[in-house]
């Protein structure tokens, strides 16, 4: 069924004052995610400490990351609120009811790499980008389209990315005959900037937005759901990039509990995989500029052929 054959909804071009606001948005949620990372480093020193273990339980552990969920995550995540891009651009904020539990986890630990390794495997400002990396780290997103691309990245600033996109995350295979996939709307950033300290810092920025016009496709029975996603990675030691993760998960829809927090803890400790998808980035670039330079080897000599018999 997904990849859907048809992009599900239109891409769109976004204004001055649209686009602002949403840069705007993003560098908020950007401060805060910096905030919260300082804060646990400073007040926990980058781990759950024994004073802390009574609120968070430790959920499971890949590689060198491990997850922790809030053992009253309701309670603690007030998200009363829900961010909408209305149809004359602005951004505002509806007071809503969630209908679903809210999944509050903790992702901390470490991946090998440098920090640029990393970045390399988390900015996908394209639909096939985001495609390519699902298949290397896991995270059961089985569609997925841009509705807007505000900033893209460049050969300055390789690892920045600002888009609207819409995505489907079908859950972990073992939970698919009875679980319907949930899709989600929600706008993406990704970049460098520096900590309090001054060192430098990627950042990944997930957060759900109401956009006009995406209402869920009931004919293909998914469920709308809503998400939050920080993450800080930071250059530890000359070979290990520290991760930071808060992640908000509310999937809405009748699923009982443990599988909720399977398909959570899934799609978040999923990034521990993200070194495979920065060396695939590599391996297509490679191959792309090979071919490329092989073509135009090709064409130059086929232009001196050309020229040598005139």
């Amino acid at each position: 069924m997904y990849p859907l054959p048809v992009q599900p909804y239109p891409s769109r071009a976004l204004n001055a004052n649209e686009t602002n606001l949403l840069r705007r948005f993003t560098n908020t949620l950007t401060a805060a995610a910096l905030h919260d990372y300082d804060c646990f480093v400073k007040d926990c020193h980058g781990d759950v400490s024994e004073d802390t273990r009574h609120d968070w339980k430790f959920v499971k552990k890949q590689g060198g990351l491990a997850v922790y969920r809030d053992r009253d995550a309701n309670a603690r995540h007030n998200e009363d609120t829900i961010t909408m891009v209305e149809t004359n651009g602005r951004i505002s904020s509806q007071e809503h009811q969630p209908p679903g539990q809210i999944e509050s986890l903790l992702c901390i630990g470490t991946l090998p790499g440098t920090l640029d390794d990393i970045m390399c495997g988390i900015v996908c400002p394209t639909a096939q980008d985001t495609m390519l990396k699902s298949s290397c780290i896991g995270d059961n997103i089985v569609d997925c389209c841009v509705l807007a691309s505000i900033l893209s990245p460049t050969p300055e600033d390789p690892w920045r990315s600002l888009t609207l996109k819409w995505a489907v995350n079908a859950g972990p295979n073992t939970t698919r005959p009875l679980v319907r996939p949930r899709d989600f709307t929600y706008v993406e950033a990704t970049g460098i900037t520096t900590n309090i300290d001054g060192e430098r810092v990627g950042y990944h920025i997930v957060h759900s937005v109401v956009v006009p016009d995406t209402q869920p496709i009931d004919k293909q029975r998914l469920v709308r759901g809503n998400v939050s996603l920080y993450h800080v990675y930071r250059q530890k030691s000359p070979n290990t990039v520290e991760v930071h993760v808060r992640a908000f998960w509310q999937l809405n829809g009748r699923t009982l509990p443990s599988i909720q927090t399977s398909s959570c803890v899934e799609a978040t400790i999923s990034i521990s995989r993200v070194r495979l998808h920065s060396r695939m980035k590599k391996l297509v670039w490679l191959t792309v500029g090979r071919w490329m330079f092989y073509r135009r080897q090709v064409l130059l000599s086929l232009s001196e052929c050309c020229l040598s018999t005139m």
